[in-house]
């Protein structure tokens, strides 16, 4: 039985060590069928640095995320979420994580739960995460460059429409799991 989990995060900068995560949102899917979504806010961490350039990114002001839920809430929720479908005792039992650069949402996520006091990141994902923008390299290997490899110009290469505000991580990941899907045919 497969666990896919699509994942992305929004940020307030780039660092895992000094940045915080304000937004984790994806898509549960076991065996093909996608059976939850998942779209969480957080406050950030007090000692998390604000950088101005990430919140222009985003389109969200300090003040708005300075209303999130606190990051240990988040994390109990996100967690309790996540043992619905794994067990994180079990080592056989783990997601599969997709996403687009998805090295840094997992940077980013694992400094966040050593944030949140928890040291077993590991036992909820696989190692190594399968990154579509790595997919998105292949494919094009014989094929023209794109001009990069933001996600908004690769959608816009595979023709894909997207649906809200692109760095909202849920529209992020809804447009990469459908870039996913349309690699691995």
């Amino acid at each position: 039985m497969s666990k896919i989990i699509y994942i992305d995060t929004e940020t307030t900068g780039l660092n895992p060590r000094t940045n915080g995560v304000i937004q984790i949102a994806g898509m549960v899917e076991i065996t093909g069928k996608e059976v939850k979504r998942f779209d969480y806010k957080i406050r950030p961490f007090e000692k998390d640095r604000i950088e101005e350039k990430a919140m222009e990114t985003n389109g969200i002001s300090e003040a708005k995320i300075r209303t999130y839920p606190e990051p240990k809430e988040v994390h109990r929720e996100f967690t309790q979420m996540m043992g619905e479908y794994i067990d994180k005792f079990d080592k056989a039992d783990k997601f599969t994580v997709v996403g687009y650069n998805v090295r840094f949402d997992m940077d980013m996520l694992r400094e966040w739960f050593k944030k949140c006091g928890d040291l077993y990141y590991g036992s909820w994902f696989f190692f190594p995460p399968i990154d579509v923008m790595c997919m998105v390299a292949v494919d094009r290997l014989y094929k023209p460059r794109p001009f990069n490899y933001k996600l908004e110009t690769i959608i816009s290469e595979y023709g894909i429409k997207t649906e809200g505000d692109l760095h909202d991580a849920m529209t992020d990941i809804r447009v990469t799991k459908e870039l996913f899907q349309r690699l691995i045919k």
